[in-house]
């Protein structure tokens, strides 16, 4: 005679992402951003009907101790019938926010006292990295391998297989993939790497690619990295499903991956294209894991946004005055504003010159204030005074302009005979007119002695 009341748990999942199957390490920018839920098939295994069964999951981190726990809604099962508990929908599990490795604990209970309380809980456990993305647990033993010899029936060149991966950050950047090569593996095969983005209809087009690399014996029960080529633009990539791929030229050599047998769910599937279909991918073994993995980044922080250029200081009435400012780092396209200018001033949005011709009636202290902001609505702002005088020899001989900037960069910029100083930097005085000055008054002072 059976027990009356005893629920068991036959199989216990976790799903990652768009319900894309289970990845063994996590990225921290991709964990952060989405999140997991679980679920467990169970099965009423006592005479009588079990009430309110639920679900509870524990996830614990390995440094911060318990940081979630959750409970499903309940449901009936009746005697000798399976079911399945589901803790939460997509969207609303938990998103892990630190690195290390994660455990879930799953343990189901109903309203009755179960007769038989060590098949009333599981775990699953997962790691949350800085950059590497695995379908695998890296317990890859001889043997455990998976090839498109396996399937196509021989060595074929331009098999292309491969795991899928979902990019849930705003923007990753992938630079790198690895691959355990199996030691059944023989020296003299070719192999590219390849980084493939979901058409949305069963197929996938090329993103990046690796140059050829050919396998050599030391290669053999190691991980290896592939460098993909990069262009500072197709590296960095939007949300949504990806392939992670290698193309096999075997020439007449074995080549194999490693496998991690011990993954108890489906990791999605192993993907493979027959060259002599390119338009048709396959999806065989979903409770396969190939040693597959795809390196990522969150892509670098822009340079600071700034504007470059130094505006000049003075201008004598009745001359042209012209500044072209230039802006370095932040995220274009870049937008740019002057709030504040002279009326003697008109700033050209279309060419970004700010020009205009002071008249004698300007003479004085002219207030500019130029902003510019980038696509990321980080702005910049510099501001400056245009000093305004009657004649060259005014400029020459007396005073100061000022010069500031929001972060300080700009300082007192002095005027002398030949120079002016602003930020450290010495720049040689825009006025040519004042030297032709100069030499002349010289050489009329030696035509009196003479």
């Amino acid at each position: 005679k059976g027990p009356a009341n005893d629920i068991v748990i036959e199989k216990n999942y976790a799903y990652f992402f768009a319900n894309t199957g289970y990845y063994n390490q996590v990225p921290i920018g991709q964990a952060e951003a989405d999140s997991v839920f679980w679920d467990c098939a169970f099965f009423n295994n006592g005479s009588n009907t079990a009430y309110n069964c639920v679900l509870d999951i524990e996830v614990e981190h390995d440094t911060q101790g318990s940081v979630y726990t959750s409970t499903s809604a309940p449901v009936t099962l009746m005697a000798y019938e399976r079911d399945t508990l589901r803790l939460s929908e997509f969207g609303d599990g938990y998103s892990p926010q630190a690195t290390g490795e994660y455990t879930m604990t799953y343990t189901i209970s109903s309203d009755s006292i179960d007769e038989i309380t060590e098949d009333n809980s599981g775990e699953k456990s997962f790691l949350v990295s800085d950059f590497v993305y695995a379908r695998d647990d890296g317990n890859v033993e001889e043997f455990d391998e998976v090839s498109p010899q396996i399937w196509s029936g021989g060595q074929i060149d331009e098999y292309l297989f491969g795991v899928t991966y979902q990019l849930v950050a705003d923007t990753t950047e992938v630079h790198q993939m690895q691959i355990y090569v199996q030691n059944t593996s023989e020296e003299g095969a070719t192999i590219i790497g390849k980084l493939m983005e979901s058409d949305g209809s069963g197929g996938y087009n090329p993103v990046l690619t690796t140059q050829e690399y050919t396998i050599s014996w030391t290669d053999t029960s190691t991980w290896m990295t592939l460098n993909f080529e990069l262009d500072g633009q197709s590296e960095i990539l939007e949300p949504g499903r990806y392939l992670l791929a290698l193309e096999c030229y075997f020439q007449g050599f074995d080549f194999y991956v490693g496998e991690d047998n011990t993954t108890e769910q489906a990791a999605w599937a192993t993907v493979w294209n027959d060259p002599t279909d390119p338009g048709f991918y396959y999806y065989t073994n979903y409770f396969q894991s190939p040693a597959i993995r795809m390196l990522v980044f969150e892509p670098l922080a822009p340079d600071p946004l700034v504007i470059t250029e130094d505006a000049p200081a003075s201008i004598v009435a009745g001359d042209l005055y012209e500044f072209t400012p230039t802006v370095a780092g932040g995220t274009p396209p870049y937008t740019w504003a002057v709030p504040t200018i002279p009326a003697w001033l008109s700033w050209d949005g279309g060419t970004g010159v700010l020009s205009g011709t002071p008249e004698v009636t300007d003479i004085g202290d002219g207030d500019v204030v130029i902003e510019v902001s980038d696509d990321a609505g980080v702005t910049d702002t510099y501001a400056f005074t245009i000093d305004i005088i009657n004649s060259i020899n005014e400029n020459e001989s007396n005073g100061t302009s000022k010069c500031t900037t929001s972060n300080g960069r700009h300082e007192q910029r002095s005027k002398c005979r030949r120079k002016h100083v602003c930020a450290n930097s010495i720049l040689p005085c825009r006025s040519i007119r004042g030297r032709w000055y100069r030499l002349l008054r010289r050489y009329s002072g030696l035509l009196q002695l003479s």
